[in-house]
Parts: C-alpha cells; sequence; structure tokens
C-alpha cells in the first residue's frame, strides 16, 4: 500500500514527485503537460488505495556529494561538483534508469551525512532559491523515451531546512524501486499514428498548383492544356484533386494530422458526357495557409500564421484511375429549431517584418515577427471594412503590442476606434543588460458596438520624452457579426451561435438573387453542395449545427484561379524501406548528396536521400513546415526494428527567415526555431527537434534524441563539394604522409600520431568567476587521464601566456600562435571554454577569421567543442560564422563542431563538456569508435544534461555517421631492456643509458593481432612539468597546472606479424628526480590504427656505464626535400628538410638551456624556431631522422637559415643553407642546367621552381645555333620540393637519328595548372 497526497509518494524522509502524465485525463485538461511535473508542496486529501504490483529492489547505493562554491559572474553560486549551477536552479544530482514499459519507479532515500551552510557558503543561496528550499529531501521522478525504450530521470535536491538553517547533504543512501504495475503506462504519448503505405504521388501524372486565400476555384481545360498537362480530350473522371487544409502542423507527436494527401471533392462541369475537353473546367475549394479557430472558452476566432509558408497548393492528377470524388448534393428537410441570420466573421491586421534580435543588431532568431514600428511615426490608422455588419452585436478587437523602454521609465499605447471606445495598455519598462529583452509584450482587448460597416483602428504610442523607447504592432485580430446577407461573388460564413446539441439551423441569406451554389466546406476535403430553396431575394436552407459549420456562396462571375507551380515526379517516400541514414538535402546539392552516400555505402551503411521539396509534398500537402521534415522522420523511426534508423544529415544551410524577407537568404534546410523573438539567451534554434521521435515529444527539456542528428551548413555547390571531400578525406587509408611532402588529398594519410591528442584552449581571467574556466578545464583532462589514458594532453591556457598591449587591444600573440600550430599540426579534438561570438574566441582575439581561414591541416582535421557564446549561429544568413567558417574551409580548420549557436551559461557548459568526454571514446561492440553524431546524441543525452534547456543552444555541425578518428586498436608494451614490464625490478630509465622496449599490437579484448604488419610510433616523455598561468589580472588568479610535453624519444619501429621492437638512448639534459614518465604509441597497417600507452617507465638519475662521446651530429639541411641545393628558389610557404645522424641518438628533450633543436631565420638569434617536436628518427633506428616544419609567410626575396642540433650527450652542430623565396602566384624558374655538359650519349635537364606540390607541363626544346628545331620533350611533373631534375635526353632527334656533335641551344618552357608560363634558354655541348 502506497500513500498518495496529489501526485507525492510519502516515503520516510523522501518526497517522490510523480508526473501528471500518469492521471488519466483528457488531452486538453488545463494542467496536462507531458513534458513537465506536477508537484504539490502540501499534503491535502490523502487517498488510500491498493493496487496489485510487484515491486524489485535495487541494492542500496552510497552516494557522496562534493560541494564548492563557483563564482559566476561576480556572484557566488553554491553547486555540486559535476553538476554545475545557475541562478534559477537549485544545485541537483541526477541519475537516469532504463526501465520496461510496464513499470514505474519509486525511490527511498536516507541521510548519511549533512552539514549547516557555513556563513561563506551561505553567501552563495540566491534569494530566489529560498522559498525553494524544503525541509525534506526531494526527490523527482521525470519519465522519458529514448528509442522507443522508458526511462526514468532521478533527480535529487540535496538542499534541505533543518532547525532553523540550510543544510547541504553530503551523502546519502538510495534504493530505486521499480514496480511492475501489470499494465503499460503512457509516457509522453498522444495517439499511435500509422502511415499510409504508398503515396499519392506515387502513380500518375501530377501538377502542382499554389493558393493563397480561401474560396472556389476554377482550371479549365484550356488552362491544363497551357501547361502541357493534357493534349487533347480526356475522361473526365480520370481528373481528381488532392490537398490537405491543415495549415501549420502540430509540432508534437502523434497530435492529429493528416498522413499523405487527401483525395478532395470537385464539381466537374464537362457538358455531361463524360469527356473533358474544350470549353470544360472543374471547380473546388481551397484553403490558404494562414487559419482562423475558434477558442471555445471566448467564443471568438483566433488567427494563426502560418509561419513557414504564405501559400497552399493543391495537386492535380490528370490520369488516376483509383476512382473520381464528386462534390454530392445535401439536403434537409428536418423541421428548425434555430434561426440563423447572422454570422460571425473576422479580420486581422499582421505584418511579419520585424525580427526585434536583427533590427537590434543581434542577428535574427526565434519566430515572432513584428509589424509596425513606433518610433519616428508614433500614431498609425489602421481601417476595417465588414459589409452588412450586425450593429447590435459588438466587435472585439484584439491587440499584441511590444515595446522597449528602459527602467524606471515606462510607455503605453492608446487604442481607440473614433467615438466608440478606446482602451490604455501600459507597458512596463526593461533594466538595461547584456541580455537583456529587445521588447515586453503586452495585450490591449477593446469592444464597442458599431455604427458602420467601416471603420478605422487608431493605435497611438506614448513614449517618455528625452530617451530611447520604441513600440511595435504584433497584430490585430478583428472578430465580429454581419448580417447573412451576400456580399460579392464568394462569401464564407458560420455562426458560433446556431451550434448546440439536436439543433437544426435554418440559414437564410439576403440579396441571393445572384448566388449560384452554396456549398458546405467544414470538411474541406469532402465538401457539399448544399441544396436550397430560393423565395424573394433570399435563399434559405436547413442544416444540423451539433457542431460548427463552414459554408461558402457563390457565383459563376468570380471563381479564383490558382496558379501553377511546378509538374511533379512521381515520388513515394511512404514506401520506402527503413535506412540507416537519411539525408534531407536541397537540390542544389544533389551531386555532392550522391558522392557522400557512396562514400558511406562502401562503409556498410544503407542510405536514403530526399529533397525537402518531396518531403513538403507528401507530409505538408507541398507546404514548407519544419514538422513534415519531422513527420517523415518520425514514420521512418515507427517502422525501424533494432534502432536501424540511426542518423539524420540534414545538408544545406538555414535561416531565421523562413519567407524570404531578408537578403541574401539561405533557408535550403529550414531550422525549428524558438517562439520568442526579444532575448537572445530565451530564443534559439536547434536540430534536435527533428531527432526527438518518440510519441508525444515536442521540444520537452526531458526528451531524448531518438536518431543522431548533424548539419552542413552550405550555401553553393562549391561550398558542398569542399565539405564532401573533406569527409570523405577525413577517412582515407591511403599511404603514410611521411612517403610524401605533399599535404594533400592525393597523396597524403588523414593518419597519424595527432590522433592520439587533444587540445584544450581556455580564456584569461578578466573577472574572478571566469577562474572557472581553466579550473573546469583541470578536472576534465583528470577525469580523461584516469578513464582515457592513451590521449595526450595539449593546454592552451590563454592566462599561461604573457599578454601584450597594442593599439587594437591586449593580445595574447604567444597563445594565439600556440593555437594556431596545435590545430595546424592536427590535433583529434579542440575544445574551448571561455568568451567569444561569431567572429572568434576572447576578447584578445586569440582565434579570429583570418586564422580560421588560413588553416590547411586537411590531411588532420580537428573536431572542435566551442563552450562559447554563437560561436556558430548558423541561421544568420547575414554572417557566416567562425564556427561554419572552421566547417567550410577548404583546406583544414574542423570536420565537425559540438557548437554553440546562442548564449550559453558557464556551468551548464560544464555538464554538457563533462558528458561529451565521457561518451565521446566509448567504444562499439566492435571496438570501433561512436560517430560524431552518436557522440552528440549521447551527450545531451547523459543523466548529468537531461532537463537543461541550456543544452538546445548546442549543435552538430558535421556528419552525424562519420566515425571520429580514433585509433581502433591497442599498442602494449611488454618488455623493457628484455624484463617484463610486471616485474619488480624493470630497468629505470636513466640518462645516456640504452633502452630497448618490446610490445604488440592486440584488438580490444587484449588479444594479439598477429597478422597485423605496418609502423608503429613511439613517443617517450619525461615527467609532467609543473607549471602555472601568470595571472595577468592579479598574482592571485594563477592558477597551478601539469603539462607532460618533453620528449625523450620520438621514433619509428616496424611492426610484423604484430610485434615491435625499438631501441634509444635517453638523452643527457633528463629531469633527473626519480618519477613516472609515459611512453606513448600510434600505429598503422594501411588499413587500421591503433593507440597504446605505458605510464610505470620510471625516468631519472644517470647510467654511469654510458660511452663518452664528444662529436656532434652529422647534418644535410634543404628546404622542402633532399634535392635543395642552397641559393635556390622556394615559393613563400617552405619546409624545413633536415637529415641528421648520430651514432648516440638526438637530443629533442627541451629540458637542457640551449640544448634545443633550433632553426634561426635571416640571422634573428632572439627569435629562434624550436624543432624538438618537429623530429623523428628514422623507422627501426635511433641514430638517424628528420625533421620537417613548415614555415608560412616568408617574405619575397633573399633568405639564410642556420640549424643548430644536439645528440643525447649535448654535442652540437651548426648547418646553414641560403634560399630566395618567390611568391608562388608568380611561377618561376632558376638555376637551368644540364648535367652532364659537355656529354656523349646522355644528358639531363634541371631546374628549380618555386610551385611545391603542384603539377608542372614541362617542354624542353633543343635548336641548332642557326635556330632549326632538332628535338622536344614534352614531360609532366609533379613537383614536391622546389627541384625538377631527371629530364632525359639521348642526344636524337625527333626521328630518332643522332644529331652531329657541336654546341646548341635549348629551352625549357614551364606552364602551371593556372596557365602562368615562363621560359628560360641555356647551352649545352655534345660531344661525339
Amino acid at each position: 500500500m502506497l500513500f498518495l497526497s496529489q501526485n507525492n509518494f510519502l516515503l520516510a524522509n523522501t518526497t517522490i514527485k510523480l508526473p501528471l502524465g500518469h492521471v488519466n485525463v483528457a488531452d486538453n485538461h488545463p494542467f496536462l503537460n507531458p513534458q513537465y511535473y506536477f508537484f504539490m508542496k502540501t499534503a491535502i486529501n490523502i487517498f488510500f488505495f491498493f493496487v496489485s504490483v510487484v515491486a524489485f529492489s535495487q541494492k542500496s547505493t552510497e552516494i557522496n556529494l562534493n560541494w564548492s562554491l563557483t563564482e559566476l559572474e561576480k556572484v557566488k553560486i553554491l553547486s555540486i561538483s559535476g553538476y554545475g549551477a545557475d541562478m534559477n536552479s537549485l544545485p541537483v544530482h541526477r541519475e537516469k534508469k532504463g526501465l520496461g514499459e510496464n513499470q514505474l519507479v519509486s525511490v527511498t532515500t536516507s541521510i548519511i551525512e549533512s552539514k549547516a551552510l557555513s556563513r561563506e557558503e551561505l553567501k552563495g543561496v540566491p534569494d530566489s532559491w529560498l522559498n525553494r528550499i524544503e525541509s525534506v529531501f526531494e526527490v523527482s521522478i521525470n519519465y522519458s523515451r529514448r528509442n522507443k525504450k522508458k526511462d526514468a530521470v532521478i533527480t535529487y535536491f540535496p538542499l534541505i531546512k533543518k532547525n532553523g538553517a540550510i543544510h547541504k547533504i553530503t551523502s546519502f543512501e538510495r534504493s530505486i524501486i521499480i514496480s511492475d504495475n501489470g499494465f503499460s503506462v503512457s509516457v509522453n504519448r498522444s495517439g499511435n499514428r500509422s502511415f499510409a503505405v504508398s503515396s499519392q504521388l506515387a502513380s500518375g501524372s501530377i501538377f502542382k498548383y499554389s493558393v493563397q486565400n480561401n474560396g472556389i476555384y476554377k482550371i479549365s481545360f484550356e488552362d491544363l492544356e497551357g501547361i502541357q498537362a493534357i493534349s487533347g480530350s480526356i475522361n473526365s473522371s480520370l481528373i481528381n484533386v488532392f490537398a490537405n487544409h491543415d495549415g501549420m502542423l502540430p509540432e508534437r507527436n502523434g497530435d492529429a494530422r493528416i498522413d499523405d494527401l487527401k483525395k478532395n471533392a470537385i464539381k466537374m462541369v464537362d457538358g455531361g458526357d463524360g469527356t473533358f475537353d474544350e470549353g470544360d473546367y472543374f471547380l473546388f475549394y481551397a484553403s490558404g495557409p494562414h487559419k482562423w479557430k475558434l477558442n471555445q472558452a471566448s467564443g471568438l476566432f483566433e488567427y494563426e500564421t502560418h509561419l513557414y509558408d504564405e501559400k497552399s497548393y493543391v495537386f492535380i492528377k490528370t490520369d488516376d484511375g483509383t476512382g473520381a470524388k464528386r462534390i454530392q448534393d445535401i439536403t434537409s428537410t428536418m423541421p428548425h429549431n434555430k434561426n440563423v441570420s447572422s454570422f460571425n466573421d473576422f479580420q486581422v491586421k499582421e505584418d511579419e517584418r520585424v525580427n526585434l534580435l536583427a533590427s537590434n543588431g543581434r542577428g535574427g532568431s526565434g519566430k515572432n515577427w513584428l509589424g509596425d514600428v513606433f518610433d519616428v511615426n508614433l500614431r498609425y490608422t489602421y481601417g476595417f471594412n465588414f459589409p452588412n455588419i450586425d450593429a447590435t452585436s459588438s466587435v472585439f478587437i484584439k491587440s499584441s503590442l511590444f515595446a522597449l523602454t528602459a527602467n524606471p521609465n515606462s510607455a503605453s499605447f492608446s487604442m481607440s476606434v473614433s467615438g466608440l471606445g478606446s482602451v490604455v495598455v501600459p507597458v512596463p519598462g526593461i533594466t538595461p543588460s547584456s541580455h537583456s529583452s529587445f521588447a515586453l509584450q503586452r495585450f490591449g482587448n477593446l469592444s464597442f458596438l458599431p455604427n458602420s460597416s467601416s471603420f478605422s483602428v487608431v493605435l497611438n504610442y506614448n513614449k517618455p520624452n528625452g530617451i530611447k523607447s520604441v513600440g511595435y504592432l504584433d497584430y490585430l485580430e478583428i472578430n465580429c457579426r454581419r448580417n447573412l446577407r451576400m456580399s460579392g461573388n464568394q462569401m464564407e460564413f458560420r455562426d458560433v451561435n446556431s451550434v448546440g446539441a439536436g439543433n437544426i439551423s435554418k440559414f437564410t441569406v439576403q440579396d441571393a438573387a445572384l448566388i449560384d451554389e452554396v456549398w458546405d466546406v467544414t470538411n474541406a476535403w469532402d465538401t457539399k453542395n448544399v441544396m436550397f430553396s430560393k423565395s424573394g431575394g433570399s435563399l434559405g436552407f436547413n442544416v444540423a449545427t451539433d457542431s460548427l459549420r463552414t459554408f461558402i456562396a457563390f457565383n459563376s462571375l468570380g471563381f479564383l484561379s490558382p496558379q501553377f507551380e511546378s509538374i511533379v515526379e512521381n515520388q513515394n517516400l511512404h514506401g520506402v524501406s527503413v535506412p540507416d541514414m537519411l539525408i534531407v538535402y536541397h537540390p542544389l546539392f544533389e551531386n555532392q548528396v550522391d558522392q557522400l552516400i557512396s562514400f558511406h555505402q562502401s562503409n556498410g551503411l544503407d542510405v536514403l536521400k530526399t529533397s525537402v521539396e518531396e518531403i513538403y509534398n507528401e507530409f505538408s500537402s507541398g507546404k514548407q513546415d519544419v514538422t513534415a521534415i519531422k513527420t517523415f522522420a518520425k514514420m521512418l523511426y515507427d517502422r525501424s526494428s533494432a534502432s536501424k534508423f540511426k542518423y539524420l544529415l540534414l545538408f544545406g544551410d538555414c535561416s531565421y527567415d523562413y519567407k524570404g524577407r531578408v537578403t541574401p537568404n539561405h533557408n535550403f534546410v529550414p531550422v525549428w526555431e524558438s517562439w520568442n523573438s526579444e532575448s537572445d539567451i530565451s530564443s534559439f534554434a536547434t536540430d534536435d527537434f527533428y531527432a526527438l521521435l518518440d510519441d508525444g515529444e515536442s521540444m520537452g527539456d526531458y526528451e531524448q534524441m531518438d536518431v543522431a542528428v548533424g548539419r552542413f551548413t552550405v550555401v553553393s555547390v562549391s561550398q558542398a563539394q569542399n565539405v564532401v571531400n573533406k569527409i570523405i578525406n577525413y577517412q582515407k587509408t591511403s599511404s603514410s604522409s611521411e612517403l610524401s611532402s605533399c599535404n594533400d588529398a592525393s597523396s597524403g594519410s588523414a593518419f597519424g600520431d595527432w590522433r592520439n591528442k587533444l587540445t584544450y584552449v581556455t580564456d584569461d581571467v578578466d573577472e574572478s568567476w571566469e577562474l572557472a574556466f581553466t579550473r573546469h578545464v583541470e578536472r576534465i583532462i583528470d577525469s580523461v587521464e584516469k578513464n582515457y589514458p592513451t590521449f595526450n594532453h595539449n593546454k592552451v591556457y590563454m592566462d599561461a601566456f604573457n599578454q601584450t598591449s597594442l593599439s587594437g587591444g591586449a593580445r595574447y600573440l604567444e597563445g594565439a600562435e600556440r593555437l594556431r600550430k596545435s590545430v595546424q599540426e592536427g590535433t583529434l579534438i579542440t575544445s574551448y571554454e571561455g568568451h567569444g561570438g561569431e567572429i572568434g574566441w576572447g576578447n584578445e582575439r586569440f582565434l579570429d577569421v583570418p586564422t580560421i581561414n588560413g588553416w590547411s591541416n586537411k590531411e588532420r582535421l580537428t573536431v572542435m567543442l566551442t563552450a562559447t557564446c554563437e560561436f556558430t549561429k548558423y541561421d544568420d544568413p547575414g554572417r557566416t560564422s567562425a564556427g561554419e567558417l572552421c566547417f567550410l574551409n577548404p583546406e583544414g580548420a574542423a570536420i565537425a563542431l559540438f557548437t554553440t549557436t546562442r548564449p550559453v551559461f558557464q556551468f551548464s557548459n560544464e555538464r554538457l563538456i563533462e558528458s561529451f568526454f565521457e561518451e565521446g571514446f566509448v567504444k562499439k561492440s566492435n571496438g570501433s569508435p561512436r560517430t560524431m553524431g552518436e557522440i552528440y546524441m549521447e551527450t545531451k543525452n547523459s543523466a548529468r544534461v537531461i532537463g537543461d534547456n541550456n543544452v538546445r543552444r548546442f549543435g552538430l555541425i558535421g556528419d552525424p555517421a562519420l566515425q571520429l578518428a580514433f585509433p581502433k586498436q591497442l599498442v602494449v608494451t611488454t618488455e623493457i631492456n628484455n624484463k617484463p614490464v610486471g616485474a619488480t625490478n624493470i630497468d629505470t630509465l636513466k640518462a645516456l643509458s640504452k633502452i630497448t622496449i618490446k610490445g604488440y599490437v592486440a584488438d580490444n579484448n587484449g588479444a594479439k593481432l598477429t597478422s597485423y604488419n605496418g609502423v608503429v610510433f613511439p613517443t617517450v616523455y619525461d615527467k609532467p612539468l609543473q607549471l602555472s598561468t601568470l595571472g595577468n589580472r592579479t598574482p592571485s588568479d594563477a592558477i597551478p597546472f601539469t603539462q607532460q610535453t618533453n620528449v625523450l624519444y620520438k621514433g619509428k619501429a616496424t611492426l610484423k606479424n604484430g610485434e615491435f621492437e625499438y631501441t634509444f638512448i635517453v638523452p643527457k639534459d633528463i629531469n633527473y628526480q626519480f618519477g613516472l614518465g609515459k611512453i606513448s604509441y600510434y600505429c598503422f597497417d594501411g588499413n587500421e590504427d591503433g593507440a597504446g600507452y605505458f605510464s610505470d617507465a620510471v625516468i631519472g638519475g644517470t647510467d654511469l656505464t654510458a660511452i663518452s662521446d664528444n662529436k656532434g651530429p652529422e647534418v644535410g639541411l634543404y628546404m622542402n626535400d633532399a634535392s635543395f641545393v642552397s641559393g635556390g628558389i622556394t615559393d613563400e610557404n617552405p619546409t624545413i628538410y633536415a637529415e641528421i645522424f648520430d651514432s648516440n641518438g638526438i637530443n629533442t628533450t627541451g629540458n637542457g638551456i640551449g640544448h634545443d633543436i633550433t632553426a634561426i631565420l635571416d640571422e634573428k638569434s632572439s627569435n629562434p624556431i624550436i624543432l624538438n617536436n618537429y623530429y623523428e628518427s628514422d623507422i627501426d633506428s635511433y641514430q638517424s631522422g628528420k625533421v620537417n616544419y613548415p614555415l608560412e609567410n616568408i617574405a619575397e626575396g633573399a633568405h639564410t637559415l642556420s640549424l643548430k642540433t644536439w645528440d643525447t650527450q649535448n654535442n652540437s652542430s651548426d648547418r646553414t643553407i641560403d634560399f630566395v623565396v618567390v611568391q608562388e602566384a608568380e611561377l618561376a624558374i632558376d638555376h637551368v642546367l644540364n648535367y652532364p655538359n659537355p656529354f656523349t650519349s646522355r644528358t639531363e635537364f634541371y631546374f628549380e621552381h618555386n610551385q611545391h606540390c603542384d603539377f608542372l607541363e614541362v617542354q624542353v626544346q633543343v635548336f641548332t645555333i642557326s635556330g632549326k628545331l632538332v628535338k622536344t620533350i614534352n614531360q609532366l611533373v609533379r613537383t614536391k620540393g622546389f627541384r625538377v631534375e631527371g629530364i632525359a635526353w639521348d642526344g636524337r632527334d625527333d626521328f630518332g637519328d643522332r644529331i652531329g656533335r657541336g654546341t646548341y641551344v635549348y629551352k625549357v618552357k614551364v606552364e602551371d595548372n593556372q596557365g602562368n608560363k615562363v621560359e628560360e634558354y641555356e647551352k649545352l655541348v655534345l660531344l661525339k
């Protein structure tokens, strides 16, 4: 037996809140909202009842809570570690429990320990919390669904009032009791619907027309012949009209709507011969997109604007063999008990021209658009005309008005109808802040008795003097009654007063002489012709009015004409098989969509594509509607078994403007927008809407994503092609990039040890609460190191760099460059916490648009996680946001972004970031990484963030079906110097000691992969460095942190039959204190990669038996490759290339002062380039290796480069070369020669150029001294460095004959792929 108190279980000292959705009430119950849960604080009317249940109690679990004070925008907030806090929500602990369909949950708790808040902690309790803290330990239970399964989301509120003080609960026990009540509990359900198995559009000749208003429309034989719908007469019975009349679709899954297209009744006028030919036509009733709906409570009609379209559509079939649907006559001979001589009518004044956020410079957002602006003009007059208005019935005016005035001032609107009535609508002021609303909404109502069919509504805006104050009209709704007297050629009418149980109403229409017909259009799909009688200029008919009926009277003088739109190709989305992935696209991008489909199909996915228009045709009667896209996804989801339907990609950009009111506009695949358009923190856009697919879901905070959704924000074919190329290249498994100096898609590889690196960027501290950025990231890294120790962590904390004051403001030049290089060189994930916006990160602009556009890391693309305000506001067509640019950059930057589209809150961000790093590296059962979309979905469905509306401001820009490039296999260390790594006497890695390490590659279950052959890349790190941020604002802001970046050895070793072995000498420059270093591994076999780590290697001390050495390394220094000759030419972005050898290996630790591998450009010794991290040993050798370091934007002209290297015993060597930069845009060649010269039977032509990694058309022509051409050689050359060599000639002419000895002139002509040409002449001598 349970004690029930207004939906509350009272269990010991715990209050369990149950969802009102469990109460069996009608859908229109005023309190029923399945997204939210009703909680009564006082027990009243306790009922006792018995229910037969089977209860399963979990073992009691102890939960410990770590509390802290966190500063949020200058205010301290008490919070629970891992769950953040905000000013409006009590701190919580939350968990999620999966349930069976027939199961419910209850929870018992027992407090183990609670502590009274200290005086300092009380400062972290906002006033808004005080009335919400109870004397009992509150627990709420919210039910939701995910993948058709039920979850209980259990939220604990561990602040209580005790003995007059507020206590924090630091530990408690809880037991979850699962009860099987024997019947299915509905969670967020509103009618499980079925879908048609085939669409009406699947066959036949179909023609699409548009209409804008309700009325009787006419299409003639000549109309159809004019659009080539028919050629000659056809059988009239084959013509049918299909259309829906339901306006904008309801967003809640399962709410009533029409599936596919309904056949409409029409009137065929063909002369009765059954043939549709010259002079024939048909009539039908069509509805405009906007709807008037009766408010049952007020008895007035309310206007519902279609937010997505200004047209409705009808579909004409001219060869439909399913049977003709024609308008039938209805008549009633029953005596009437109600007379109708007047009817309800309505008009609206609503102009959707102004988006408040856009007009105030914040970028547009939200669905609510406004009309006239009361600023310069403070008075508007709106005229209305209702023919034959009923002067005995009141006119009702409802106004929706907005105004912006700063507190403590206020404004008001005066609404009046001259001499008949007026009302004043006050609008209070708004307290200005960085995120305050740009207007407040108020409603004004006015009623009056009319004295004329025409009247004017006057609106005056009364603003305070001397301050900025602006008003806006949202809409005016006019409801009145008109005498039932024919006006015009078509007149629609209905009478609310006629409705009643058992009512038979007699409608009498005056001035009816010209009326030809009256149709009952209550059910617009099944229009009926009402039989009537005429007498003395009036007509009458009787009809049952137990429900509201709508009619239209008309004559033949004013039929409306629909607008022809297009021929519709046959389609049948209702008949498709359920795919793994659905791509919804705009037709502009169809070719790129097909390429992407081929890529995913090659990886085993079943992919379906469909254009937005195809979806609209079948699921919203042709009208643009975001819910149509969702309904199609819902159909696939409902039909999907075993979660087959997993991914949804929206291929095309979107806009907050659905109707093309702004220019430019890019509304290719629409996004769901919130209603609010007044506040940038309350208004948002999200694609999550399309992924909430269980019954009853709409956009509730506790609703979970059922499929993984992502978007490509492309606006052109070239952008679409670039993005698809990036996606395909990200998973390309071609030869390893070290085999080519050209970093492009045709020769490179997306594999590399950058996949082991995570980069964390944090903003500096301008206010003390911003210390949370770095402190939180440090906690994240601790968690990742514990759970996923394979990764190496690159910390780019801006406050750890010196701040520089420039004319444009403070800058972190070194920090910005570190960030730029981190992405350029490759990092699996780049995570940022801090301030930002649509143009970059930080007030100091350490990430800006030029940096983003300059990234060229397309073989090492990063995934960005951006916890900053509106970095990727992708629905603003007026600006391409910085986040979008990261995705759209064809040469690099990001492959995907988990990113913010609106202002967000730091502590909610923290919860989401924690969820991301918990979910991001979980592998599937087959050992493969999760896809981008799966990570995104699992992050948002996490118990940490579910229920937090802030997560809706994060979106996935990228392919949801693309796997994160997380290495799949495991690299295991087995021996160090022939001793098993588990031995107690394992060798210490001492300075100058020679170390041999062995290991193998395993699958995710630890089994050795004996067929794995490839290369392993070990990197041996010294112990972590103890560092600190600088506290640029104030020294007290300094935060200590560690960084493990000093490399003792970086090399390559052969993997054969899954095993490897490598040797190296530990450099002299190590940290001599004993401690644990780390060995990081990356491996690659040409198809799959792997990663591993070993963190139990002790490093420290010195090997006293090491052999002394006093000879420095042997160094070859070049530009780009070893063919370069000092003094040669390069482009402006050459690569420093060095080949280094030393019998004891090369020092790369960076521990010793001045013992780095350094390059000096143009003798600027104050600005050395540290190359330690750019040295890599040759395969199976610690003695030789190479340096590859890209220079960028080197000035045109002559330059000097010097290189200094050190061996492990700190012996150094220096090398210097010269080079000349010629801008790559200007093709140049130099040092043209042939060798040998003179020659007898063979020579080769050489030249230098400035076109690195390009294709050059080379032509060599040999002439006699007199100018006669004897030989032409044409060759296409793929350049890897800056020197072309080896174009051979055997001394024969074009006919194969040997030419005579003597002196000749040759011309080398070079053309690049842009058509630039250059040529040079030289001499050669042929000896016989």
